[in-house]
């Protein structure tokens, strides 16, 4: 399933906003963090050829004390990177999670009639802590590490354009690799999740009613389908992480292939006296140090994946609205009041309204009525399942009938 980056964006933004400064933070950490990846294959290149010219001692010295230097404080830049993302991914997505379960909260029990609380339970946390990462580090990552791949193929044109150039179709043909396959695993992603909560929903209403399970005999015939949703879970899990070990192994493939070229072209070019064996050498470096912005796009792409499933799952439940809407009517005549049910129809699952979409099916009530004076009472007898509690439920409003009108002192309760 394809979701837009448009849909991403937005809904960092929203989540984000309220965090603008650690996000600066975070950003400048991380901008540094590169610029120092970038100096130090320069220091270890000078350091090679200044050896090779027979350069004085403490020159060497130096250039070691300043690499080292620059590697402490990297080590440091990177500490503090993780550090901050996530801090603030844990922030958004807690945030997000407060939003997911009162937005459930308010949804009526037409909703909760058709998710289990394992269910719901799975998509508000589940869902949400595979977004975890994407809020903490995903976009971050993505754009820093295009960054660096920017600053690497800068400083190769400028040390020489047959580098730049080499370079370039190198990194064009991994990121095409990787976009073009980013979606790849996302419907086998959205399959795991989905079993994921399918078994989390059987679990709980299972393990509910342990006493009457066992009180009818029914634990094998429970057992025997909590197999069934695991061989489910097994399958779709299996299928998903096949599919994200081939796309990670593709570009490996690719930069390996990369790295022979690279050694292939530095030979070339030292044999013809065009590069010293320090410029060889960073040319290795630097397509070495390419590694981890790829290796580390692709593992971001993969969780983008993850995050494509969990996030479709997460809009579908932003989707959902109320089918018990707020009437006009804020507050109803002192006193006793009548209660009459005017041919009313109601079948659990069925929408709001009867139509074409209405779900086949026997309803529970068809053209029922009843008409209850001020002041009067009336008891309700019949067995279980005669609809008593529906009668209950629909007078509450925790349902609307599809049909018909539910009225107290003649105020239809939809208003």
């Amino acid at each position: 399933m394809h979701i837009p980056l448009h849909d991403y964006w937005s809904l960092l933004a929203r989540y984000l906003r309220a965090r603008r400064g650690k996000t600066t933070l975070l950003t400048v950490l991380l901008f540094a963090s590169i610029g120092l990846q970038l100096v130090n294959p320069q220091l270890v290149r000078r350091f090679v050829d200044a050896a090779q010219a027979g350069s004085a001692l403490d020159i060497l010295l130096w250039l070691a004390l300043l690499f080292l230097v620059a590697a402490l404080l990297d080590y440091g830049l990177t500490l503090a990177v993780t550090y901050v993302s996530e801090d603030v991914g844990w922030r958004t997505t807690n945030a997000l999670r407060a939003d997911l379960a009162a937005h459930c909260l308010r949804l009526d029990m037409t909703f909760h009639h058709q998710y289990t609380p394992g269910a719901l339970i799975e998509r508000v946390d589940g869902d949400v802590g595979q977004l975890a990462r994407f809020f903490a580090q995903l976009v971050i990552q993505l754009l820093g590490n295009f960054l660096l791949l920017l600053g690497i193929l800068g400083v190769l044109a400028w040390e020489d354009w047959r580098l730049g150039l080499g370079f370039l179709g190198f990194v064009i043909g991994a990121l095409a690799i990787l976009f073009w396959l980013r979606d790849f695993a996302t419907p086998a992603m959205q399959a795991s999740r989905a079993a994921s909560a399918d078994l989390f929903g059987f679990l709980e209403e299972r393990l509910g009613g342990t006493e009457d399970l066992r009180a009818n005999g029914a634990v094998a015939y429970t057992m025997n389908q909590f197999f069934g949703y695991m061989r489910r879970l097994w399958q779709t899990a299996r299928n998903a992480q096949l599919r994200s070990a081939l796309f990670g192994s593709l570009i490996v493939v690719w930069f390996e292939l990369g790295t022979v070229l690279a050694l292939a072209l530095g030979a070339l070019l030292f044999q013809a006296n065009a590069l010293s064996i320090g410029t060889v050498y960073l040319l290795y470096a630097y397509l070495r140090m390419v590694s981890g912005p790829l290796l580390t796009m692709t593992g971001e792409l993969q969780r983008l994946q993850e995050a494509s499933a969990s996030m479709a799952r997460i809009r579908e439940l932003l989707g959902e609205r109320r089918a018990v809407g707020d009437g006009t009517i804020v507050a109803l005549p002192a006193g006793p009041l009548a209660v009459t049910f005017d041919r009313v129809h109601f079948a659990y699952g069925q929408p709001a309204t009867l139509g074409t979409d209405a779900t086949p099916g026997t309803p529970l009530l068809h053209e029922f009525s009843l008409a209850l004076t001020p002041g009067r009472s009336v008891g309700l007898l019949g067995r279980t399942g005669s609809s008593k509690t529906t009668l209950a439920r629909l007078l509450l409003r925790l349902y609307d009938p599809q049909a018909g009108t539910v009225a107290l002192d003649g105020v239809d309760l939809r208003q």
